[in-house]
């Protein structure tokens, strides 16, 4: 699907996602296609996504560009694919993202349930779907959860953000009208990065971000 706003909104802006953490080719026309789009086409094997399942796990990423991975957090074990779930992936600014000024990980919110269209089954909040809200406020097939766009961790005015929860804006589940009012009851801890010959933690140069693994650990708020 695209993910960009649809001419017909009223918003001047087009992205659907935004910042360096949003760049994707069905949204902004560059970058590689996202985990969320590869997932849809059944481009990742099994063994390259990972399930979040309840308690507190620990899950390691490898650069998308070296082999494609992803966590996936469902809000309903049952559901399968298409319904609504958190996907978090690791992306270096090299391979099919070699546009991108930046890199690390990022979170995405899908909302990827199936209805019956004017023309046959169909994404329902696809951004040319009947039951789409304009405003771009409501259910969208992707969102970014990622602070003004920036990959995780980010080294923003308030510190060095390797902590994700339930008081990030955007890390929450759609209610049913269709708003993010619903906290996860989740945190999302980046734990270890990637050590090597590209690697530097105290350099904010983005081309340190080429390689390597990345832990995350997930686990369920008391």
């Amino acid at each position: 699907p695209d993910y960009y706003k649809n001419a017909t909104a009223t918003s001047g802006d087009s992205d659907g996602l935004f910042g360096e953490a949003g760049k994707e080719l069905m949204d902004e026309g560059e970058g590689d296609l996202s985990a969320c789009s590869k997932l849809l086409l059944g481009w990742l094997a099994e063994d390259e996504i990972q399930v979040y399942t309840g308690g507190t796990q620990t899950f390691c990423l490898k650069a998308a560009p070296d082999a494609p991975s992803c966590i996936l957090i469902p809000k309903d074990p049952d559901a399968g694919l298409l319904s609504e779930y958190f996907l978090i992936e690791y992306i270096t600014p090299n391979g099919n993202q070699s546009r991108s000024n930046a890199g690390g990980i990022r979170i995405l919110h899908v909302q990827a349930d199936v209805s019956e269209g004017d023309f046959g089954p169909e994404l329902t909040y696809s951004n040319l779907g009947r039951r789409y809200d304009k405003s771009h406020q409501k259910q969208r097939v992707l969102r970014l959860v990622n602070d003004d766009g920036y990959f995780y961790p980010v080294k923003q005015d308030a510190g060095f953000q390797d902590m994700i929860d339930g008081s990030t804006a955007g890390f929450h589940w759609y209610d049913a009208d269709g708003n993010l009012t619903l906290d996860p009851g989740l945190t999302v801890k980046i734990n270890a990065w990637p050590e090597g010959p590209f690697y530097d933690p105290d350099s904010d140069d983005p081309f340190t971000w080429l390689s390597g693994i990345a832990q995350i650990t997930i686990s369920e708020n008391e």
